[in-house]
């Protein structure tokens, strides 16, 4: 059975090889991987299955939140894996007093749009030629997490 828990340096290699299986040449490479895991304005986490990562999830956390990926090896996809890892990235931004978030996903990819939208995101604008192997357009979705507090002119998400 998998379970999540959040990544270390330690899962460098291996997020480097899924990212490069998964996502061919629009993978971030070991030194793109290796300088996410490091940043401390990022939120990542990996589901493991018998001690294999069999997928990896990320953040970004400053006023607003920006998912950064979400994915999941093939033969381990519709088993609610996806769904945990998005639910423990939006936990992430909660705990952060983030108001809301924010993600791309390729035009095409109709099964991780169902899965943003199941959630609660909304596609709020498109981004021509944003992918470009193979070429598609991204769809900006956002999920707003509370309303934002105002204070004087300035909107913040931080209390």
């Amino acid at each position: 059975m998998w379970q999540l828990r959040k990544a270390t340096v330690a899962d460098q290699a291996t997020i480097a090889r899924l990212e490069a299986a998964l996502f061919g040449a629009e993978s971030w490479g070991a030194a793109g991987v290796a300088a996410e895991l490091g940043n401390p304005a990022r939120g990542y986490f990996v589901a493991e299955d018998g001690g294999e990562i069999i997928g990896y999830a990320g953040i970004t956390l400053f006023s607003q939140a920006d998912i950064m990926t979400v994915a999941v090896v093939p033969q381990c996809r519709r088993q609610g894996i996806a769904q945990a890892l998005l639910q423990a990235l939006e936990q992430e931004a909660e705990a952060a007093k983030v108001f809301e978030v924010f993600l791309e996903v390729r035009s095409r990819n109709e099964g991780a749009r169902g899965l943003y939208e199941k959630n609660g995101y909304r596609a709020v604008r498109e981004i021509k030629n944003y992918y470009h192997s193979p070429a598609d357009t991204a769809v900006v979705m956002r999920k707003r997490l509370r309303a934002p507090l105002v204070v004087g002119a300035e909107v913040t998400g931080k209390q």
